[in-house]
C-alpha cells in the first residue's frame, strides 16, 4: 500500500501500511469446532490422521460448515451439568501416561524423545514447532468424572535448539475420543515463567531506579486443565466411562516439553476447620515471638513479563520513596487478569503455626472486593484461600488472612516448617465468574432479539407505526423477563458476597429497568430498541471490568500471632511531612527528562524528543542505555513532549525551539508532512548521508519510504529526511454467525463486500469502513488511499 498523509498521528505512520479496523459493529463470534473419531494406526503401521467420522470444521470451507458446526457446542457449564446426572466424581483414581508413549501424531515436523530433559530423568517428549496434533491412550479402570493434570517445560531457543517459539504463553486444543468436550477446550493456556534479570534495580544519575529488564526463567511446572479466561472456581472435570479412551493435543501456538498425562480423581481441598485439625493432630502449635516480612516487590517468579514493581509515594511505603521513583511495591493495573501468578520466596524460622498479613492497596474503585488465590508450596491449603476477596479503600490497609475478609472475622493459622517456602498469589475472579457467564449467556440473547427486531422494523423504525413486536417476535416478552430476571438475581448476588451496594451491581439495574419497561409497556418496544442497544453496550464493558482484578501489594508478612505487623496508615504529621519533601522536590525534578541525564552540548552527547506517552519514552531509554550507549559511547538525553506539541503551526514546539536555537537532534513521533516541511527550509539533515542509511532503510517496505524524500532547490541529488517509526497493516472483522444466518459467506473481495451489502441492510445491518471524506484530513485519508493506489 503505498503511503499517504496521516495528519498528526506521526510523520513516522506516513509511507506505512494503514490500520484500517472494518467490519460489523458487534463483537466477534467465537466459533467451535465439531470433532471426530480418529483411528491413529494404518495398516502398514505409520501413523495417519484417518477420519471414520465426519470431518471437522478445520477441514470443511465455510460452505460445508452446517449449523451445528458453528454455534452449538455448549460451554462447559452446561455440559458439566449434563454429565453431573450421569457420572459421579470418582475417588482415590490416577491414570498415568508418559508423553512419550503417544499412540498418534499428525502434521508435526519435529516431535523428539529427549532423555533426561532440564534435569527430569527417563524420556521427556520434546514438541519442538507449533504444529501438528499428538494423541495418547489410557485405560480408564471406572466410570466418572475426573481431572486432567499435565507436567510441562515450556521451551524456547534459550534450552532446546531448533524449538521454535516466540515466547507466548502456549496453548492447544483438546480433543478426547475425537470430539471436542466443551467450547473452552478450544484454548488450553500453558504459561512460561519470567522474573527479574537482576535486583535490586540499578538507578540512574538522579537517583530514580531503572526497571530491570525481564528474562525468561523457564522450570517444569504441573498444570491441572482449567479455563483460560478464569470463568470457573475450580479446574475443569473430564467424564469418561470405563475403558480405553484417547486424548488428543492440537497446536494454536508455541511449542511446548510434555513429561506426563494424569488422567485422576478431582482434587478435594479439605475446609480450613479440617485442615487445622488436621496439623494439630501432628503436634503443630502457635509460634511465639516470630515475624518474617518480604518486599512484595521482590518477587522470585512470575507468569507475565509485564507483571512488575511499581511505585508507591505512601508515607508508610517500605522502603520509603522520598519523592523519587523507587520500585518499592508490586502490581495493581498490570496484575490484575485471570491466571496471572506471582510467587515469594520466605524463609520461616521455626515450625508452627502462623498468620498471614500483608499492606495492598486496590484504589477507591466502585467498591468492589478484588479477588486473589493463596498457595503455599504450589497447593491451596484450605478451601478458604481458593478466593480471598480484598475490599476497595482509598488508602492502603493492613489485611490478615481471616475467615470473613472483609469484616474482622476470626484470622487463619498457617502451618510452616522451618526453611524456605514460596507463596504464590494467582489472580481469578473467584464468585464473579458466575456473574461474568450470566453477562456472556444475556448478551448473546440481547444481540439475537434486537437482530430479530430489527429484521421486522429496519434500522429506523417509524415511532408513529404500531409493529406489536412482542406478537411478531415468538416469546419475546418472556425473553426479555428471563434476562431481567438474570441480571437482577446477580445483582443482589454480588451485593450480598461483597458486603455492599457497587459500580457492577447498579449497572445490572440500570439495564434491568430498562428491559422491564419493555415489558411493561409492549406496544412502545420499538420505540425502545436504541436504548436497549446501549443496555448491550453496558453488559459488554462489564463483561470486560469484572475479568480486571487489580491489586497493589507492598509487603508480606509471615508472623506468630502475637505478633503485630507494621502499621500502614500514617498519622497526620507523617503525611504532611511525606506531602512537603515531594512538594519541596517538584522544583528541581525534571518532569520531562527520563532516566540519566547529561550536560547538554557534552561530547558525545544527542537530545532526543519523543511525542509519545511516558512508558513509551522509558522502554526507549531503557534500551538506549543496555544497548546503544554501551555499543556507541554515545549518551542520550531522552525528553517526552506532548503529542501536539510536536505537531504544525506556530505553536509546535519544534518550530519555537529552532528558532531559538534549542531544537533536539531527533524527534520521534512528529507529524507525517513535518519531515519535508522542515526540509524545504533547510533544518534537516539528510539521512541518505550516513554510511549506513541503506541498511536501515531496507527494515521497510519501498513505500513507505516515498514520502519523505525530496529534491532541495539546486541539487541534484533527492534526501531522505525521516524514517518510519511502525508499519501497519490493514484488517476486517466479520460475524460468522450473522452471515451463516443470512446465508453469506465471508467476503473475500471488495466485490463480494458489495454485493453482500443489500442483504445486511435490508436486515437492520450494514458493513462499516473509514468514511473516504470526514472532518479530518486523516479521516479521507484512511478511507481513500487503498483504493487510489
Amino acid at each position: 500500500m503505498t503511503p499517504h498523509s496521516r495528519g498528526w498521528r506521526g510523520w513516522l505512520h506516513r509511507g506505512i501500511a494503514l490500520v484500517l479496523v472494518m467490519g460489523m459493529l458487534l463483537p466477534a463470534f467465537s466459533g467451535s469446532s465439531l470433532a471426530a473419531t480418529y483411528d491413529p494406526t494404518a495398516a502398514d503401521g505409520t501413523s495417519v490422521d484417518k477420519q471414520t467420522g465426519p470431518a471437522t470444521s478445520r477441514d470443511k470451507s465455510f460452505e460445508e460448515l452446517t449449523a451445528e458446526d458453528l454455534f452449538s457446542q455448549p460451554i462447559y457449564e452446561f455440559v458439566k451439568a449434563d454429565w453431573d446426572k450421569t457420572f459421579k466424581p470418582t475417588t482415590g483414581v490416577s491414570v498415568e501416561v508418559p508423553a512419550v508413549n503417544y499412540v498418534g501424531n499428525g502434521g508435526v515436523e519435529d516431535l523428539r524423545k529427549v532423555d533426561n530433559f532440564q534435569g527430569k530423568p527417563g524420556q521427556t517428549l520434546v514438541w519442538a514447532n507449533d504444529d501438528g496434533w499428538v494423541e495418547w491412550e489410557l485405560d480408564i479402570p471406572q466410570t466418572g468424572l475426573y481431572q486432567i493434570t499435565m507436567e510441562y517445560f515450556p521451551v524456547s531457543q534459550a534450552v532446546c535448539a531448533g524449538c521454535n517459539g516466540k515466547r507466548a504463553s502456549v496453548q492447544r486444543d483438546l480433543y478426547i475420543d475425537g470430539q471436542l468436550p466443551f467450547r473452552e477446550a478450544k484454548r488450553i493456556v500453558f504459561q512460561r515463567v519470567w522474573k527479574e534479570a537482576s535486583w535490586p534495580p540499578k538507578r540512574d544519575n538522579k537517583g530514580q531506579d531503572i526497571r530491570p529488564a525481564q528474562i525468561e526463567a523457564p522450570q517444569w511446572e504441573t498444570k491441572t486443565l482449567e479455563d483460560a479466561d478464569g470463568r470457573y472456581e475450580v479446574p475443569f472435570q473430564f467424564a469418561f466411562t470405563q475403558g480405553k479412551h484417547k486424548i488428543r493435543m492440537e497446536t494454536v501456538r508455541e511449542p511446548i516439553a510434555l513429561r506426563t498425562i494424569t488422567v485422576h480423581s478431582p482434587i478435594v481441598i479439605p475446609t480450613y476447620q479440617q485442615r487445622l485439625a488436621e496439623w494439630k493432630a501432628k503436634g503443630a502449635k502457635e509460634t511465639s515471638g516470630k515475624g518474617v516480612r518480604i518486599e512484595a516487590e521482590e518477587m522470585y517468579l512470575k507468569s507475565d513479563p509485564t507483571i512488575r514493581g511499581e511505585v508507591s509515594f505512601d508515607a508508610l511505603a517500605s522502603p520509603g520513596s522520598e519523592g523519587l521513583f523507587r520500585l518499592n511495591s508490586f502490581g495493581h493495573w498490570r496484575w490484575r487478569l485471570p491466571g496471572q501468578w506471582a510467587r515469594w520466596k520466605i524463609n520461616v524460622p521455626e515450625d508452627g503455626l502462623y498468620y498471614i498479613s500483608m499492606s495492598d492497596w486496590q484504589g477507591w474503585s466502585g467498591r468492589r472486593p478484588r479477588i486473589r488465590q493463596l498457595r503455599i508450596d504450589g497447593e491451596v491449603p484450605f478451601q478458604e484461600m481458593q478466593t480471598i476477596l480484598f475490599r476497595s479503600d482509598k488508602d492502603w490497609r493492613l489485611d490478615t488472612m481471616r475467615r470473613e475478609q472483609l469484616t474482622s472475622g476470626e484470622p487463619f493459622l498457617f502451618y510452616f516448617t522451618r526453611g524456605e517456602h514460596i507463596l504464590q498469589m494467582d489472580v481469578v475472579i473467584g464468585f464473579m465468574s458466575q456473574t461474568v457467564r450470566a453477562i456472556d449467556q444475556s448478551l448473546t440473547e440481547m444481540s439475537t432479539l434486537s437482530r430479530q427486531m430489527l429484521m421486522v422494523t429496519g434500522s429506523q423504525p417509524d415511532p408513529n407505526m404500531e409493529w406489536d413486536l412482542h406478537e411478531k417476535i415468538p416469546g419475546l416478552l418472556d425473553r426479555l423477563q428471563e434476562i431481567a430476571d438474570r441480571l437482577d438475581k446477580e445483582a443482589v448476588r454480588m451485593e450480598e458476597i461483597g458486603r455492599s451496594k457497587n459500580d457492577a451491581s447498579s449497572a445490572f439495574r440500570v439495564v434491568t429497568d430498562q428491559i422491564r419497561t419493555m415489558i411493561k409497556r409492549p406496544h412502545d418496544i420499538h420505540r425502545l430498541i436504541e436504548d436497549f442497544n446501549r443496555s448491550q453496550g453496558i453488559l459488554a464493558s462489564w463483561l470486560l471490568n469484572l475479568q480486571n482484578h487489580p491489586l497493589q501489594i507492598d509487603w508480606i508478612m509471615v508472623h506468630s500471632p502475637d505478633v503485630v505487623p507494621p502499621r500502614v496508615h500514617p498519622n497526620f504529621f507523617e503525611q504532611t511531612w511525606a506531602s512537603i519533601k515531594t512538594f519541596l522536590g517538584s522544583f528541581t525534578r525534571d518532569y520531562t527528562g527520563l532516566g540519566s541525564s547529561y550536560a547538554k552540548g557534552a561530547q558525545k552527547t544527542i537530545e532526543v524528543w519523543v511525542g509519545r506517552g511516558t512508558e513509551w519514552g522509558q522502554i526507549m531509554k531503557d534500551m538506549i542505555e543496555d544497548d546503544f550507549t554501551p555499543n556507541t559511547g554515545i549518551k542520550v538525553n531522552l525528553r517526552v513532549i506532548p503529542p501536539a506539541s510536536l505537531g504544525e503551526g506556530a505553536g509546535s514546539v519544534l518550530l519555537l525551539a529552532t528558532t531559538a536555537g534549542e531544537a533536539p537532534d531527533v524527534a520521534v513521533g512528529v507529524p507525517s508532512q513535518l519531515p519535508v516541511d522542515f526540509a524545504v527550509r533547510g533544518g534537516l539533515v539528510n539521512l541518505s548521508d550516513f554510511p549506513d542509511y541503506k541498511q536501515v532503510a531496507d527494515r521497510f517496505r519501498p513505500g513507505a519510504l516515498v514520502p519523505f524524500r525530496y529534491t532541495l532547490p539546486g541539487k541534484t541529488a533527492e534526501g531522505n529526511w525521516a524514517i518510519p517509526e511502525t508499519q501497519d497493516f490493514a484488517m476486517t472483522f466479520y460475524r460468522t454467525d450473522i452471515l451463516f444466518e443470512l446465508g453469506l459467506k465471508p467476503p473475500d473481495t471488495w466485490d463480494d463486500v458489495y454485493d453482500a451489502l443489500l442483504k445486511l441492510q435490508q436486515n437492520g445491518l450494514d458493513f462499516y469502513y473509514p468514511p473516504p471524506t470526514g472532518v479530518a484530513v486523516t479521516e479521507g485519508a484512511v478511507g481513500f488511499t487503498p483504493f487510489l493506489f
